[in-house]
């Protein structure tokens, strides 16, 4: 089962090595926008536009979200909609208002362990 992990670099890398290291095919989606966009706005219009491109080629059996950001954010809706699982692993205690949106929109809270979100990822209905 493969699982694309998204949020800061450093955490993000971090997760994604610990869940290869329990046997679950982990990459970290480090596609950055190639222009700044003008605007809060823009930016997150382009990173669902990014990031539906992306899901849909890769299509993994997983999102696993690391942090609370604006990318979290969108990666979480555009997953939703292409009817992708997603975990929300560490962000208890994340200032404003995205976490909120992502306990919401998650099919699973999960703690940072990889032995956990393994267990998760593997229980998850094979649909394809």
């Amino acid at each position: 089962m493969t699982s694309l992990v998204i949020g800061a670099p450093g955490p993000a890398g971090e997760l994604a090595a610990a869940l290869r290291a329990a046997g679950v095919d982990a990459s970290v989606d480090e596609d950055r926008p190639d222009e700044p966009q003008s605007g809060e706005i823009a930016a997150l219009a382009a990173e669902l536009l990014r990031l539906e491109a992306s899901l849909s080629e890769r299509q993994p059996a997983a999102v696993v979200l690391v942090d609370a950001g604006d990318r979290a954010l969108a990666a979480a809706l555009v997953a939703t909609k292409l009817l992708i699982p997603v975990a929300v692993v560490g962000v208890d205690g994340a200032e404003g208002q995205n976490e909120d949106l992502l306990a919401q929109l998650g099919d699973r809270k999960l703690s940072a362990d990889p032995a956990e979100i393994a267990a998760w990822i593997e229980a998850l209905p094979r649909l394809r």
